[in-house]
């Protein structure tokens, strides 16, 4: 489905707006400059990719030139879905679940009753096997905590979490929604 998503936002997604389920809809582009980073990136990368050809083909070898040339445009393909995406797929409220739909990567979803609180948050967040981070850039200024022995259903299936943490452009608004 992966694969799939980049296709879509990379080539089909101009100007066009999808509907999304859910009542209320979150966006997350803005904060800390989540799509200014990538589109940042995606301007070094298209400078940096004819830089690295030449120097490579005169310098290595043409076959490895191109190999690596491709790598880097299909990463650059990536990047660009990645910031598509970002702009266009919002975290989105129902009334009965939480669906965090985060750049192209797979959604995940979460009942409303098995959230026990949503707090906000302000700090870097270290990898851990009971939590989930969904922000790009900077540190995630919501934290979400679920009730005990939750599952919650992502892209890689169910797996038991404890804490959600996403980097949202309005955080007290989404907050407020909880309380």
């Amino acid at each position: 489905m992966l694969e799939a998503r980049i296709w879509l936002y990379a080539f089909f997604s101009r100007k066009k707006q999808f509907i999304y389920d859910g009542d209320q809809h979150f966006s997350y582009a803005l904060h800390n400059g989540n799509a200014s980073n990538q589109q940042g990136f995606l301007f070094i990368f298209l400078f940096e990719l004819p830089i690295v050809h030449f120097i490579l083909h005169f310098a290595w070898s043409p076959t490895a030139a191109w190999w690596i040339t491709g790598i880097t445009a299909y990463g650059m393909i990536f990047l660009y879905a990645d910031y598509n995406a970002t702009l266009l797929r919002p975290i989105s409220m129902t009334q009965d679940q939480l669906i965090i739909r985060y750049g192209v990567w797979g959604n995940a979803v979460i009942p409303l009753s098995a959230i026990e609180s949503v707090t906000s948050h302000a700090q870097a967040v270290k990898r851990s096997n009971d939590s989930l981070r969904f922000c790009q850039f900077g540190y995630p200024n919501v934290c979400i905590i679920l009730k005990p022995d939750t599952f919650v259903q992502t892209a890689f299936g169910y797996s038991m979490k404890t804490k959600i943490y996403l980097g949202l452009d309005k955080p007290y608004e989404f907050i407020k929604e909880f309380n």
